[in-house]
């Protein structure tokens, strides 16, 4: 094989149009891949961009924060304030011990249904 032989195809005029149509469709196909690609990235790189800013601002706003409450002088509630808030918490920590107890089990819910039955009896 030291000689290159040529080879030719011979395509009939409606083989060879529909080949050509096929090639260029193809190549269409990929275009619009490549654009799309592209576009990706270019939105991609965008939304990179604004999230570093974003982070950015945050981290400023952040600092300014920190910055206000060194400054700001610190308070002291009241005792009837203190009461005040310390129902809250023991609110708070009522309804959670609620929720666990009920919870979302059938059967739990049953049985607590059947004590309430037997001591109103």
């Amino acid at each position: 094989m030291s000689e290159e032989t040529l080879i030719h195809v011979g395509f009939q005029y409606e083989e060879a149009v529909m080949a050509k149509r096929d090639l260029l469709s193809l190549e269409m196909t990929l275009l619009e891949a490549v654009k799309a690609v592209t576009n990706y990235h270019s939105l991609r790189s965008e939304e990179l961009k604004l999230k570093l800013k974003l982070y950015l601002r945050t981290k400023e706003y952040l600092n300014l924060l920190k910055k206000l409450k060194k400054l700001l002088p610190k308070y002291k509630l009241p005792k009837i304030l203190q009461e005040i808030e310390n129902e809250k918490v023991d609110v708070d920590k009522i309804k959670e011990e609620q929720e666990i107890k009920y919870g979302s089990d059938v059967d739990s819910q049953l049985e607590e249904i059947q004590n309430k039955l037997k001591s109103l009896q």
